[in-house]
Protein backbone atom coordinates (compact mmCIF):
# COMPACT_ATOMS: atom_id res chain seq x y z
CA UNK A 1 0.00 0.00 0.00
CA UNK A 2 2.90 2.25 1.30
CA UNK A 3 4.54 1.61 -2.26
CA UNK A 4 1.60 2.25 -4.16
CA UNK A 5 0.78 5.27 -2.93
CA UNK A 6 4.62 6.25 -2.85
CA UNK A 7 4.59 6.11 -6.94
CA UNK A 8 1.22 7.74 -7.17
CA UNK A 9 2.54 10.88 -5.28
CA UNK A 10 5.93 11.14 -6.81
CA UNK A 11 4.72 10.75 -10.19
CA UNK A 12 2.19 13.11 -9.92
CA UNK A 13 4.84 15.83 -8.41
CA UNK A 14 7.01 14.50 -11.65
CA UNK A 15 3.65 15.27 -13.97
CA UNK A 16 2.15 18.57 -12.38
CA UNK A 17 6.23 19.54 -12.50
CA UNK A 18 6.72 18.87 -16.66
CA UNK A 19 3.12 20.63 -17.08
CA UNK A 20 4.65 23.59 -15.37
CA UNK A 21 8.04 23.96 -16.92
CA UNK A 22 7.91 21.27 -19.64
CA UNK A 23 10.53 19.66 -17.79
CA UNK A 24 11.86 18.03 -15.27
CA UNK A 25 14.93 19.65 -12.87
CA UNK A 26 16.56 16.59 -10.95
CA UNK A 27 18.88 18.22 -8.92
CA UNK A 28 16.00 20.00 -7.19
CA UNK A 29 13.96 17.15 -6.87
CA UNK A 30 16.96 14.84 -4.87
CA UNK A 31 17.18 18.28 -3.16
CA UNK A 32 13.57 18.14 -1.99
CA UNK A 33 13.53 14.55 -1.43
CA UNK A 34 16.46 14.95 0.95
CA UNK A 35 15.45 17.80 2.93
CA UNK A 36 12.21 15.43 3.52
CA UNK A 37 14.19 12.31 4.30
CA UNK A 38 17.11 12.54 5.93
CA UNK A 39 17.16 14.86 8.58
CA UNK A 40 14.58 12.47 10.53
CA UNK A 41 16.41 9.25 9.46
CA UNK A 42 19.72 11.06 10.42
CA UNK A 43 18.70 11.35 13.85
CA UNK A 44 17.14 8.19 14.51
CA UNK A 45 20.82 6.63 13.00
CA UNK A 46 22.81 8.87 15.76
CA UNK A 47 19.92 7.34 18.21
CA UNK A 48 20.66 3.72 17.46
CA UNK A 49 24.46 4.35 17.90
CA UNK A 50 24.13 5.77 21.05
CA UNK A 51 22.00 2.71 22.00
CA UNK A 52 24.46 0.80 20.57
CA UNK A 53 27.31 1.88 22.85
CA UNK A 54 25.11 2.48 26.34
CA UNK A 55 23.65 -0.74 26.24
CA UNK A 56 23.46 -4.39 25.15
CA UNK A 57 22.58 -3.46 21.75
CA UNK A 58 24.66 -5.13 18.69
CA UNK A 59 24.13 -3.94 15.39
CA UNK A 60 27.03 -5.63 13.03
CA UNK A 61 29.63 -3.42 10.68
CA UNK A 62 27.52 -5.36 8.14
CA UNK A 63 24.05 -3.65 8.80
CA UNK A 64 25.23 0.00 9.44
CA UNK A 65 26.23 -0.40 6.01
CA UNK A 66 23.30 -1.11 4.87
CA UNK A 67 21.97 1.53 6.42
CA UNK A 68 23.93 4.10 5.71
CA UNK A 69 23.45 3.60 1.99
CA UNK A 70 19.67 1.95 2.02
CA UNK A 71 20.60 -1.15 1.13
CA UNK A 72 19.23 -2.50 4.27
CA UNK A 73 16.91 -4.55 2.39
CA UNK A 74 20.05 -6.46 0.61
CA UNK A 75 22.17 -6.88 3.63
CA UNK A 76 20.79 -8.54 6.82
CA UNK A 77 19.83 -5.89 9.86
CA UNK A 78 18.76 -6.47 13.07
CA UNK A 79 14.98 -6.00 14.30
CA UNK A 80 15.61 -3.11 15.88
CA UNK A 81 15.98 -1.04 12.31
CA UNK A 82 14.90 -4.14 10.20
CA UNK A 83 12.13 -2.05 8.98
CA UNK A 84 14.12 0.12 6.75
CA UNK A 85 14.36 -2.06 4.22
CA UNK A 86 11.24 -0.23 2.84
CA UNK A 87 12.88 2.85 3.21
CA UNK A 88 15.27 1.57 1.15
CA UNK A 89 13.24 0.26 -1.46
CA UNK A 90 11.94 3.80 -1.56
CA UNK A 91 15.04 5.40 -1.36
CA UNK A 92 16.16 3.03 -5.28
CA UNK A 93 12.99 3.90 -6.79
CA UNK A 94 14.28 7.32 -6.22
CA UNK A 95 17.47 6.90 -7.87
CA UNK A 96 15.68 5.19 -10.71
CA UNK A 97 12.39 6.42 -12.25
CA UNK A 98 12.56 10.23 -11.84
CA UNK A 99 15.91 10.22 -14.54
CA UNK A 100 13.92 7.63 -16.42
CA UNK A 101 10.81 10.00 -16.18
CA UNK A 102 12.97 13.07 -17.00
CA UNK A 103 14.71 10.96 -20.35
CA UNK A 104 10.87 10.08 -21.36
CA UNK A 105 9.46 13.20 -21.23
CA UNK A 106 12.69 14.42 -22.92
CA UNK A 107 11.59 12.33 -25.94
CA UNK A 108 8.17 13.31 -28.46
CA UNK A 109 6.56 9.93 -27.63
CA UNK A 110 6.58 10.54 -23.91
CA UNK A 111 3.46 8.44 -22.78
CA UNK A 112 4.17 5.84 -25.05
CA UNK A 113 7.86 5.64 -23.11
CA UNK A 114 6.36 6.16 -20.16
CA UNK A 115 3.76 3.20 -20.18
CA UNK A 116 6.29 0.83 -21.48
CA UNK A 117 8.81 1.57 -18.95
CA UNK A 118 6.02 1.30 -16.32
CA UNK A 119 5.04 -2.31 -17.47
CA UNK A 120 8.66 -3.60 -17.46
CA UNK A 121 8.30 -3.71 -13.78
CA UNK A 122 4.51 -4.89 -13.76
CA UNK A 123 6.01 -7.95 -15.89
CA UNK A 124 9.15 -8.49 -13.93
CA UNK A 125 8.26 -8.41 -10.48
CA UNK A 126 6.07 -11.89 -11.03
CA UNK A 127 9.01 -13.57 -12.24
CA UNK A 128 11.67 -12.20 -9.63
CA UNK A 129 9.03 -13.69 -6.59
CA UNK A 130 8.90 -16.83 -8.64
CA UNK A 131 12.51 -17.48 -8.50
CA UNK A 132 12.87 -15.57 -4.96
CA UNK A 133 10.23 -18.47 -3.84
CA UNK A 134 12.48 -21.06 -5.48
CA UNK A 135 15.63 -19.91 -3.49
CA UNK A 136 17.65 -18.68 -6.87
CA UNK A 137 20.07 -15.93 -5.65
CA UNK A 138 18.62 -15.48 -1.95
CA UNK A 139 20.87 -11.87 -1.99
CA UNK A 140 19.45 -10.36 -4.80
CA UNK A 141 16.16 -11.85 -4.55
CA UNK A 142 15.48 -12.01 -1.31
CA UNK A 143 11.88 -11.08 0.34
CA UNK A 144 12.80 -7.26 0.51
CA UNK A 145 14.51 -7.26 -2.89
CA UNK A 146 13.51 -4.13 -5.07
CA UNK A 147 13.07 -6.42 -7.33
CA UNK A 148 9.79 -8.45 -6.01
CA UNK A 149 8.30 -4.89 -5.00
CA UNK A 150 8.91 -2.78 -8.33
CA UNK A 151 5.53 -3.55 -9.66
CA UNK A 152 3.40 -1.98 -6.85
CA UNK A 153 5.45 1.37 -7.05
CA UNK A 154 4.96 1.21 -10.45
CA UNK A 155 1.15 0.56 -10.15
CA UNK A 156 1.18 3.72 -8.43
CA UNK A 157 3.15 6.12 -10.99
CA UNK A 158 0.62 4.14 -13.93
CA UNK A 159 -2.13 5.48 -12.24
CA UNK A 160 -0.56 8.55 -11.78
CA UNK A 161 0.36 8.96 -15.58
CA UNK A 162 -3.01 7.81 -16.50
CA UNK A 163 -5.43 9.83 -14.36
CA UNK A 164 -3.23 13.09 -15.24
CA UNK A 165 -3.25 12.50 -19.20
CA UNK A 166 -6.46 11.08 -19.52
CA UNK A 167 -8.75 13.25 -16.52
CA UNK A 168 -11.63 14.10 -17.98
CA UNK A 169 -11.98 10.46 -19.69
CA UNK A 170 -11.24 9.13 -16.15
CA UNK A 171 -13.88 10.88 -14.83
CA UNK A 172 -16.60 9.86 -16.84
CA UNK A 173 -15.61 6.62 -16.48
CA UNK A 174 -15.62 6.54 -13.15
CA UNK A 175 -19.33 8.50 -12.99
CA UNK A 176 -20.65 5.13 -14.82
CA UNK A 177 -18.90 2.24 -13.29
CA UNK A 178 -18.38 3.46 -10.01
CA UNK A 179 -20.13 0.67 -7.75
CA UNK A 180 -18.52 -1.95 -10.27
CA UNK A 181 -15.17 -0.72 -9.54
CA UNK A 182 -15.57 -0.43 -6.15
CA UNK A 183 -16.46 -4.04 -5.77
CA UNK A 184 -13.57 -4.90 -8.36
CA UNK A 185 -11.23 -3.07 -5.83
CA UNK A 186 -12.15 -5.15 -2.86
CA UNK A 187 -11.98 -8.22 -4.72
CA UNK A 188 -8.52 -7.48 -5.99
CA UNK A 189 -7.07 -6.47 -2.16
CA UNK A 190 -9.62 -9.14 -0.41
CA UNK A 191 -8.26 -12.50 -2.61
CA UNK A 192 -4.68 -12.32 -2.49
CA UNK A 193 -4.87 -11.75 1.60
CA UNK A 194 -7.46 -14.51 2.58
CA UNK A 195 -5.45 -16.61 -0.08
CA UNK A 196 -2.00 -15.81 1.44
CA UNK A 197 -2.81 -16.46 5.06
CA UNK A 198 -4.49 -20.05 4.27
CA UNK A 199 -1.95 -21.13 2.57
CA UNK A 200 -3.44 -22.01 -0.55
CA UNK A 201 -2.94 -21.63 -4.56
CA UNK A 202 -0.18 -20.74 -4.01
CA UNK A 203 0.65 -20.64 -7.37
CA UNK A 204 -1.16 -17.91 -7.97
CA UNK A 205 -0.44 -15.78 -5.16
CA UNK A 206 3.33 -16.31 -5.26
CA UNK A 207 3.70 -14.22 -8.78
CA UNK A 208 0.18 -12.09 -8.85
CA UNK A 209 -1.04 -12.25 -5.47
CA UNK A 210 1.29 -8.80 -4.69
CA UNK A 211 0.63 -7.46 -8.35
CA UNK A 212 -3.54 -7.89 -7.30
CA UNK A 213 -3.21 -6.31 -4.01
CA UNK A 214 -1.18 -3.21 -5.54
CA UNK A 215 -3.92 -3.13 -8.55
CA UNK A 216 -6.70 -3.29 -5.26
CA UNK A 217 -4.95 0.21 -3.73
CA UNK A 218 -4.50 1.47 -7.33
CA UNK A 219 -7.99 1.50 -7.79
CA UNK A 220 -9.16 2.89 -4.55
CA UNK A 221 -6.52 6.01 -4.91
CA UNK A 222 -8.03 6.69 -7.97
CA UNK A 223 -11.89 6.03 -6.09
CA UNK A 224 -10.94 7.96 -2.91
CA UNK A 225 -9.48 10.77 -5.33
CA UNK A 226 -12.58 10.81 -7.71
CA UNK A 227 -15.09 10.46 -4.38
CA UNK A 228 -13.87 12.23 -0.99
CA UNK A 229 -16.79 12.66 0.32
CA UNK A 230 -18.63 9.25 -0.07
CA UNK A 231 -18.84 7.46 3.10
CA UNK A 232 -16.16 5.21 2.31
CA UNK A 233 -13.14 7.43 1.91
CA UNK A 234 -14.62 10.65 4.09
CA UNK A 235 -13.10 9.56 7.28
CA UNK A 236 -9.57 9.84 5.47
CA UNK A 237 -10.75 13.77 5.76
CA UNK A 238 -10.93 13.60 9.44
CA UNK A 239 -8.39 15.82 11.30
CA UNK A 240 -7.31 13.03 13.52
CA UNK A 241 -6.31 10.97 10.29
CA UNK A 242 -4.43 13.37 8.58
CA UNK A 243 -2.77 14.60 11.77
CA UNK A 244 -1.33 11.08 12.03
CA UNK A 245 -0.78 11.19 8.79
CA UNK A 246 1.72 14.03 9.21
CA UNK A 247 3.18 12.26 11.90
CA UNK A 248 3.46 9.22 9.85
CA UNK A 249 7.07 9.02 8.63
CA UNK A 250 8.14 9.90 12.30
CA UNK A 251 6.07 6.65 13.79
CA UNK A 252 7.58 4.68 10.87
CA UNK A 253 11.17 5.51 12.38
CA UNK A 254 11.02 5.22 15.66
CA UNK A 255 8.19 2.93 15.97
CA UNK A 256 10.99 -0.27 16.15
CA UNK A 257 12.99 1.16 19.30
CA UNK A 258 9.97 -0.14 21.33
CA UNK A 259 8.53 -3.07 19.61
CA UNK A 260 12.19 -4.59 20.02
CA UNK A 261 12.70 -6.96 22.45
CA UNK A 262 13.72 -5.50 25.99
CA UNK A 263 16.63 -8.66 26.24
CA UNK A 264 18.59 -6.87 23.17
CA UNK A 265 19.21 -3.56 25.01
CA UNK A 266 20.10 -6.15 27.46
CA UNK A 267 17.11 -5.35 30.53
CA UNK A 268 15.52 -8.58 32.18
CA UNK A 269 12.23 -7.71 33.40
CA UNK A 270 9.79 -6.16 30.49
CA UNK A 271 9.25 -2.61 31.50
CA UNK A 272 5.61 -1.27 30.50
CA UNK A 273 7.30 0.89 27.69
CA UNK A 274 8.78 -1.64 25.63
CA UNK A 275 5.62 -3.89 25.79
CA UNK A 276 2.43 -3.66 24.28
CA UNK A 277 0.16 -1.49 23.89
CA UNK A 278 2.75 0.17 26.31
CA UNK A 279 4.98 1.34 23.46
CA UNK A 280 2.40 3.28 22.24
CA UNK A 281 3.01 5.82 24.54
CA UNK A 282 6.40 6.37 23.49
CA UNK A 283 6.31 5.96 19.61
CA UNK A 284 4.04 9.31 19.17
CA UNK A 285 5.72 11.17 22.04
CA UNK A 286 8.93 10.20 19.82
CA UNK A 287 7.15 10.95 16.61
CA UNK A 288 5.49 14.03 17.78
CA UNK A 289 9.24 15.38 18.51
CA UNK A 290 10.76 14.45 15.52
CA UNK A 291 7.77 15.91 13.14
CA UNK A 292 7.87 19.24 15.36
CA UNK A 293 11.70 19.62 15.92
CA UNK A 294 13.33 17.82 12.84
CA UNK A 295 10.90 17.15 10.20
CA UNK A 296 8.73 20.50 9.94
CA UNK A 297 11.89 23.02 10.29
CA UNK A 298 13.57 21.51 7.30
CA UNK A 299 10.13 21.06 5.43
CA UNK A 300 9.95 24.52 5.75
CA UNK A 301 13.65 25.39 4.34
CA UNK A 302 12.81 23.11 1.41
CA UNK A 303 9.44 25.13 0.35
CA UNK A 304 11.21 28.14 0.69
CA UNK A 305 13.91 25.99 -1.82
CA UNK A 306 11.09 25.06 -4.18
CA UNK A 307 9.45 28.60 -4.32
CA UNK A 308 12.94 30.27 -4.75
CA UNK A 309 13.35 31.88 -8.12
Amino acid sequence: MFFVISGFLITWLLMREVSRSGKIHLGAFYTRRAFRILPAYSVFLVTLFFLQRITALEIPIKSWVGLLTYLTNFIETPWIAAHVWSLSVEEQFYLLWPFLFALAVARTAKLRILLALLLIPILMSPLMRVLGYLEISPTLLGSHSFLLHADALAFGCLTSVIISTFAAKIDAFLGKHRWRLGILTVVLVLVPLVLTRLFVFGIFTVPFGKSCFSGGIALALVLALRFPESRWFAWLNWRVISTVGLWSYSIYLWQQIFCTSAACYGIGLVPWWLAFLGWLAPVFVCAIVSYYGVERPFLRLKNRLSNSP
